[in-house]
């Protein structure tokens, strides 16, 4: 890379929520990025071997000492997307800024000390302990978003968002960061091991939860704010192989997946599940909660991503506005779903230098303005309507006003004031 093409980006790492921006927080150096050039480069996170992570009180090892020392290395991905070498991606929330910047962890990178979210530094420390930043002993880099993109650069993050679904589909495996969810949700992990034994042998007919507290922590991990972020959709339904991390412990694909079903499927199916506590009715189990949670809703869009079925912008957006998923930057609903939309691939391209506003007029304006089916109207009304709901403004055709064309909005105005005129009759 020569010095008259690019020249260095001096930014403040500090995680604020997706792959977005710095909310004007510093941190105690001042990190240099080399610039990335164009095409499919992106940076790995590599952990240092002489990152630790031993616990500092045996009853809480994620308290841990924990001192961590990374390094970022830049490839290229191929053509096709796929990589030149193995790497694991990273999926989690980045939780909300602390209230006194100087409380927030730190990490050694290339040499500079830099703060980090809370969540991040626990996820860091669960990797190292699960020893998922290593590889038949040798070292395995990281993807993580906060850390690998510039995020000081919006031109950068445009770019490397246009990326983010070649990054976790060419991960070897992605691992997902529930967080820190408490004393029922890790021994819920421990106990998706033993079921798992159990389905193997088939020795029971029903799944058996030996006490409240575990039924409990299997509803709280189904229904983690994890799996209503905008970004997630992307990264879990193109990963290839995932993990489940929670606190101390991991649950791989498969495990997580088979548990999850025989907590789900059979139960709803025998209408019971049987516990180790009198009196508890399925009717209020909370295992009942999984049926409908997030997670297994997920689980359910990835494997319809992998039986080839096609999902269009707007009804990606829909399902956001149906389901409550948050985004730090209201920008991300459209460009953290380019990716995986059947139809708007090369026409929209992400610029986090424009403001709200136009990036919703521009995404509605291309998804209409290439749709042939004669229902063009109804799009425009419906992506107005997600774009309101998503912004969380109040329904008015004044506010759609700055996108839909005179003749059509004139025309929903009439529909409207006529479907009030017969309810009133």
């Amino acid at each position: 890379m020569s010095g008259d093409q690019v020249s260095e980006t001096t930014c403040s790492i500090y995680s604020s929520g997706a792959p977005l921006g710095l909310e004007g927080d510093s941190s105690p150096d001042e990190y240099t990025y080399q610039p990335l050039q164009h095409g499919k480069h992106i940076r790995l996170l590599v952990l240092s071997s002489h990152s630790t992570a031993s616990p500092s009180a045996p009853d809480d090892p994620m308290s841990a000492t924990c001192v961590i020392h990374a390094t970022l290395k830049t490839i290229e991905l191929n053509l096709d997307g796929s990589s030149p070498q193995p790497y694991r991606a990273l999926s989690y929330e980045w939780g909300p800024p602390p209230q006194v910047h100087t409380d927030l962890p730190t990490i050694n990178l290339d040499g500079h000390t830099v703060r980090v979210r809370q969540n991040l530094h626990d996820a860091l420390k669960a990797i190292i302990r699960a020893g998922f930043n290593k590889s038949s002993d040798a070292p395995m880099p990281l993807w993580i978003d906060a850390l690998c993109i510039n995020q000081g650069d919006d031109r950068e993050k445009g770019h490397q968002v246009e990326l983010m679904r070649d990054i976790f589909a060419a991960a070897e495996t992605v691992l997902v960061w529930l967080g820190r969810l408490g004393e029922e949700a890790e021994e819920a992990m421990e106990t998706m091991r033993e079921l798992s034994i159990m389905s193997q042998k088939k020795e029971a007919s029903a799944i058996y939860i030996r006490t409240r507290k575990t039924a409990m922590g299997i509803a709280k991990l189904c229904s983690a704010s994890y799996w209503r972020r905008v970004w997630i959709i992307q990264e879990f339904v193109m990963a290839n192989d995932y993990v489940i991390l929670c606190g101390n412990y991991f649950v791989k694909k498969r495990r997580f997946e088979e548990v999850l079903e025989l907590t789900v499927t059979e139960p709803v199916a025998r209408g019971q599940v049987y516990c180790s506590w009198v009196g508890f009715q399925y009717d209020n189990h909370p295992t009942y909660q999984a049926f409908w949670s997030p997670a297994f809703e997920m689980i359910k869009l990835r494997e319809t991503r992998l039986k080839g079925v096609t999902t269009t912008l707007a009804e990606w957006m829909r399902l956001c506005v149906m389901n409550d998923f948050r985004a730090t930057d209201p920008r991300d609903y459209v460009y953290a779903l380019l990716g995986i939309s059947n139809d708007c691939t090369g026409m929209i391209t992400p610029d986090y230098t424009q403001a709200v506003r136009d990036v919703f007029k521009e995404a509605v304006r291309v998804l209409c303005y290439h749709d042939h089916s004669g229902y063009k109207d109804i799009k425009y009304f419906n992506l107005c309507r997600c774009y309101e709901r998503l912004m969380g403004l109040s329904f008015s055709f004044l506010t759609v006003d700055w996108i839909l064309p005179t003749a059509i909005r004139d025309r929903l105005i009439r529909d409207r004031e006529l479907e009030i005129l017969l309810r009133e009759e």
